[in-house]
């Protein structure tokens, strides 16, 4: 089976990685995978194994758009696929007009209109268009990453003809589940202290990650327990002293000296290690996959109601109001069944809890037999 994946880049993103994995994945191995990029633009390049079949094609308001849909439309005749992914909602609208009413194309979202209204202009454009692109029929296939994602899209008003949702993978091998001694080696390597309360948040700096929330949550929890030494560790695109509002938010909350900008880091499995907690203040998420990552690490962790957050956490985690003095509370309440939360028992059981749901080679699987069922129909 050929199976080509239609992406704008390879640029850091959730959707990438799992794009990436699934491309390098074990289960489909015997099949002929192809990556096709709109934009030299890539960060996890890295990771795409060699002598790899990637073909870019720029997409650049300098250059003739009816001759880069020509060069596309003739790389297609040429490979002949049997299956097609498009992610995300610009190449969804791409896909919906180079290959309409096929079978075997498949739009594939990961995100959440949970804040809507909050989006950037062209994002909303294109959420619209790919609501033209299914309320017309041109392509028929949707899978989403979360059942959220499914059901706010189709709110929304998307009418799509079939949609399934395969969650994201997590690689076993990359995350493993946190001990004494790599708990101590990772506050070692970053000079933390081993009795700091330390919390994590790994995400691009944006307004729909909420870091207001985030910093005025552990100010509040700061306030009210000012012998605790808490540090917080911040990482992700943008996320660096260079960032004068992000700077200026901890400086407000008197929380730049606790804080490490880590900007964006390659191996951020190592991070978890050093936490004591993890906490996700974002506004919206489709499939969050930091809390899967944490849990895996046995990361005790904290989310606003995003997404399937809910679904991922069970009993692992709390889920808080949009409200600083929620987080600061479930903060709290950790830190007082610390014992708890840092047992061993406490942490095979998170970790079970994503392996047995969310691990990477099942939901590999998941696409396979999809991709099958849908060639051989």
């Amino acid at each position: 089976m050929k199976i080509v994946h239609v992406i704008a880049s390879l640029g850091q993103g959730g959707a990438e990685r799992v794009l990436v994995d699934l491309y390098n994945s074990k289960e489909l191995k015997d099949h002929t995978q192809y990556i096709v990029m709109l934009s030299k633009t890539v960060a996890y390049g890295h990771l795409v194994r060699e002598n790899s079949n990637v073909v870019v094609f720029e997409f650049e308001p300098n250059l003739s758009l009816f001759s880069r849909l020509f060069e596309v439309k003739s790389f297609f005749k040429k490979i002949q696929p049997d299956v097609v992914n498009f992610w995300l909602y610009k190449s969804i609208v791409l896909g919906g007009l180079l290959f309409p009413f096929k079978k075997n194309v498949f739009g594939h979202i990961h995100h959440n209109l949970q804040d809507y209204q909050n989006e950037k202009f062209f994002t909303k454009a294109t959420i619209r268009l790919t609501k033209l692109i299914a309320n017309l029929g041109l392509m028929r296939n949707f899978i989403f990453v979360s059942n959220r994602g499914y059901n706010y899209h189709k709110k929304f008003g998307l009418k799509m003809k079939n949609a399934l949702v395969i969650p994201n993978g997590v690689d076993l091998t990359r995350f493993s589940m946190v001990t004494k001694n790599s708990r101590d080696q990772a506050r070692q390597s970053l000079g933390i202290d081993m009795d700091a309360l330390v919390i994590g948040n790994f995400g691009r700096f944006d307004p729909i990650k909420n870091h207001q929330l985030l910093v005025g949550g552990i100010a509040d929890f700061k306030s009210k327990n000012p012998e605790v030494s808490v540090k917080l560790i911040l990482a992700g695109s943008d996320v660096n002293e260079n960032n004068k509002g992000l700077v200026a938010l901890l400086e407000e909350f008197n929380l730049l000296d606790q804080t490490m900008l880590m900007d964006e880091v390659k191996k951020i499995e190592n991070l978890y290690h050093a936490l004591d907690l993890y906490a996700l203040t974002s506004r919206s998420e489709s499939f969050p996959m930091v809390l899967c990552e944490a849990m895996t690490t046995g990361i005790p962790c904290i989310s606003t109601d995003v997404g399937d957050s809910v679904l991922i956490l069970d009993k692992y985690g709390k889920i808080i109001d949009n409200d600083p003095a929620s987080l600061s509370g479930c903060i709290t309440e950790i830190i007082e069944h610390k014992s708890y939360y840092q047992s061993d028992a406490f942490r095979s059981e998170s970790n079970d809890s994503v392996s047995s749901r969310f691990e990477m080679s099942k939901v590999h699987k998941q696409y396979e037999k999809v991709f099958d069922q849908y060639t051989s129909s």
